[in-house]
């Protein structure tokens, strides 16, 4: 919190004028108390409020948030040391401020999957596709040559609806220097009993930026019980490690309780040192490094498709999206070694109990206690609002205004027959206490989100469920400043 001193200002500047560095939102009204004296003037850096200290008096309440100020650039505060008045000046009319939008990137694109960037320097975009291209967008176009083509490689996709393909691409924090970067893909099966593998790659970029190099190093991969519930996601959180995100193996119901199961990789959110190790090593901190049983590459578990994941680039924090089933979409905060619940539960109510009742008998405590122990989604939905979410980022760019610190996501449709995707955001009116709120209603389907290098945000979309013949999908970018 940085404090604008009044005497300071009065003794430099004999108009008592100021000038905030913008652009910058203040909440205020016009006028203090009159005959007071406004010894302190300050921007909250948390809420954005204009706060004040009249007199000797300790309090420093905020000023009325009923109206919002936004500030562009040449506007002033002006202050009245002898009354304590405050006045602005050149302050724009809130609603002539553009409301944020989304403004077409690209499109004809085939079933996008993810949109991305390699660097904080890296003007261009990477869009995946499902079926196995990775394509760059630059200087206003896709470029003619794709930047890799796994279509060779991911496994021939079935007509129509399909989970499977290219899911998730990351860029190694170290990128500009080492060139590396990661894919999640469906492979074909290898032998029998499953319906086909998941693979994380590894792939460096060849002499032309442009142009991936072809060789591929496998660094992890599994089998797949069933084409569904694939997660796919991969992100590098800031200690440098890969994250994984999975799926609980699909089906209806998690048949086989994997999701809860640490012995193996379904529904779980895993993480791994790329950088060491062949293919890579265990972070000393991975909560079960050592064990014996359960697998050590499990940072957290108990999701159902946490289809997608992003660190919030300010706080570090990893968010998430859990896919419900027949009632319920969450929103997570994911923790080390924290078991998001499912299929004990789904969101905040209970799922199956009969597996609650067996894990707290095999833990030797009471059910109860172990319920308690299961991590809360931070918020949820039911299917009136939407049917499946996507989760997305916490958005840290500067455009965005009032979407500052605020985690925006989707929801693929609120109606399974038609392409009704929903923008939604995340209200924190108190620390910890998250309301759903409404930013934009859709006639595609949301697929993704995804940043630029200046950390602005985008949205990806396709209409309809077919992945072959369907160029439907688009990239669009989020622009404006004021929530509508």
């Amino acid at each position: 919190m940085s404090k604008i001193l009044v005497n300071e200002i009065g003794s430099a500047d004999a108009t008592n004028t100021v000038t905030i560095a913008a652009p910058d939102k203040l909440l205020a009204e016009l006028a203090v108390t009159p005959g007071s004296v406004l010894h302190e003037l300050w921007v909250d850096s948390t809420t954005g409020h204009l706060m004040w200290r009249q007199g000797n008096s300790e309090i420093t309440p905020s000023i009325s948030t009923s109206y919002q100020w936004w500030l562009g650039g040449s506007e002033t505060i002006s202050i009245d040391q002898t009354t304590g008045n405050l006045s602005l000046t050149g302050i724009a009319d809130p609603y002539s401020v553009p409301e944020i939008d989304i403004s077409l990137v690209v499109g004809g694109l085939a079933s996008p999957t993810v949109v991305t960037t390699s660097s904080s320097t890296d003007t261009r975009l990477f869009i995946t596709e499902q079926a196995g291209l990775i394509k760059i967008y630059k200087d206003g176009a896709i470029l003619g040559t794709p930047f890799l083509d796994l279509t060779a490689s991911v496994l021939a996709l079935t007509a129509g609806y399909d989970e499977r393909g290219l899911l998730g691409m990351a860029f190694h924090p170290n990128y500009s220097s080492n060139g590396e970067f990661f894919v999640y893909y469906s492979k074909a099966k290898s032998g029998a009993g499953i319906d086909h593998e998941s693979i994380v790659a590894k792939y460096t970029v060849s002499g032309n930026p442009d142009i991936s190099g072809t060789t591929e190093e496998i660094i992890f991969q599994f089998d797949q019980p069933a084409s569904n519930h694939n997660g796919g996601c991969l992100a590098f959180g800031n200690d440098g490690y890969l994250y994984i995100a999975t799926g609980d193996g699909g089906g209806q119901s998690d048949p086989n309780d994997l999701a809860q199961d640490r012995t193996n990789y379904y529904g779980k959110i895993l993480r791994i040192n790329v950088d060491s190790g062949s293919p890579y090593s265990i972070p000393a901190d991975n909560p079960y490094i050592g064990h014996g049983t359960y697998k050590e590459e499990i940072y957290a578990y108990g999701f159902r498709n946490p289809y997608r994941m992003s660190f919030d680039a300010s706080t570090g924090k990893l968010w998430t999206g859990d896919v419900g089933q027949g009632t319920y979409e969450e929103i997570d905060i994911v923790t080390n070694n924290g078991n998001y619940g499912w299929s004990v539960k789904e969101g905040n109510s209970i799922f199956d109990n009969a597996q609650a009742v067996t894990i707290a008998a095999t833990l030797g405590i009471d059910v109860n206690v172990f319920l308690n122990s299961l991590v809360s989604p931070v918020a949820e939905y039911d299917h009136t609002v939407g049917l499946s979410v996507i989760g997305g980022f916490v958005y840290r760019g500067s455009t965005c205004v009032d979407l500052k610190g605020k985690y925006v996501f989707g929801d693929w449709a609120k109606d399974w027959s038609s392409s009704t995707g929903v923008i939604y955001y995340l209200e924190e009116p108190t620390p910890g206490n998250y309301v759903i709120k409404t930013l934009k209603n859709l006639t595609e389907s949301v697929v993704g989100f995804g940043e630029d290098n200046l950390k602005e945000l985008y949205v990806i979309t396709k209409v309809g469920y077919n992945h072959d013949a369907n160029t439907t999908g688009k990239i669009y970018k989020f622009t404006g400043q004021r929530i509508p």
